[in-house]
Formats: C-alpha cells, structure tokens, sequence
C-alpha cells in the first residue's frame, strides 16, 4: 500500500475506533444511571409499602412509576449506544496494510416504523 493510501486509511479507522470508544462510554454511563434510577425506583416502593397514609403512598407510587420510566429509558439508550460502540471498535479498519481493501461502511436508516442497519466491507 502506498504512503498516500495508508495516510487517507489511517484517520479513517481512527476515527470509528474514537466513535467506538465514545460510544461505549456514553452506553455504560447511561446504563450506570439506569442502575441509579432503578435504586431510586426500588427505594420508593419500598416506602409506598409501608407507608400508612392514602396519600404519601399515591406520591410514593407515583414517584416509583417515573423512576421506573427513566431507568427504563436510560437502560435502552445505553445499551443502543453500547451495541453501536461495540459494532464501531470491531469493524473499524486496524490500520495494517494488507493487500486487501478493508473499506468497511455502515450504512442506517431509520424509518417512522423502523430501524435498519446495512454494513459492508471485506472482512
């Protein structure tokens, strides 16, 4: 592979192994506060249960369900952003010249009904 060609590759498969690693990050940061979330949820329904008042127990229950919806969320962010990291780091191109083209892309296109993910490469 010519000095040209391999400085033009190199960025390029810096760049995915950065992506890569900023999205794994940001994954496990969010699944770290849907751990968070889900603690909180379990602390107010903990409360709620022994709670002898109508309505310090509606509160409790109320705050217990909106925990429950933001671990919930946080929990499927993060583990999108994790997959997407994961996907990023192990097709990102090592940087090794070889004989063969290793211009992977990854190609998606989100929809109003759905998501789908096309990758093409030598591998």
């Amino acid at each position: 592979m010519a000095p040209s060609e391999q400085a033009t590759s190199e960025p390029h498969g810096s760049a995915l192994r950065t992506l890569g690693f900023v999205s794994l990050g940001t994954g496990g940061a969010a699944l770290g506060g849907a751990l968070a979330f889900e603690i909180l949820r379990r602390n107010d329904a903990d409360r709620a249960n022994h709670e002898t008042q109508q309505v310090r127990f509606a509160d409790d229950v109320r705050a217990a369900n909106a925990h429950q919806t933001d671990a919930r969320a946080l929990a499927g962010v993060g583990a999108g952003l994790a997959v997407l990291g994961a996907a990023f780091l192990l097709f990102a191109p090592s940087g090794m010249p070889t004989g063969a083209d290793h211009a992977t892309r990854m190609r998606v296109d989100v929809g109003a009904a759905s998501v789908r993910a096309n990758l093409f490469g030598t591998f």
